[in-house]
């Protein structure tokens, strides 16, 4: 907590790259000039995860990372911030002290 997770860009895709893929859709979507919220639905089994992130976004440098956009200007994201139920997701992942109990809806 409070510690990057990941140390460059290069060890962050590798990580990216290794995991299986996982199920979201996006329930909805906000933004500002530089800011972008995400509420998001991953229906995992047993138990779905709900989760909001937020994402601040600043213009991307040409030929750095290319961005995203429409016309000249383009966005990379600086920096995500998200909440989520982890305690569901540890449980999907097979972590015992983190299952489903009977009766369980979800987060």
């Amino acid at each position: 907590l409070g510690h990057l997770t990941f140390s460059s860009k290069s060890a962050f895709l590798a990580a990216q790259g290794a995991q299986p893929n996982v199920p979201f859709e996006i329930l909805n979507l906000w933004n500002t000039c530089n800011t972008v919220i995400i509420r998001w639905l991953s229906a995992q089994t047993p138990l779905p995860v709900q989760g909001i992130s937020v994402a601040t976004v600043v213009p991307a440098i040409k030929g750095q990372g290319g961005g995203f956009g429409t016309g000249e200007k383009k966005w990379q994201i600086e920096n995500v911030v998200a909440e989520f139920n982890s305690g569901a997701w540890l449980g999907n992942l097979g972590y015992p002290e983190c299952g489903s109990t009977s009766g369980a809806k979800g987060s």
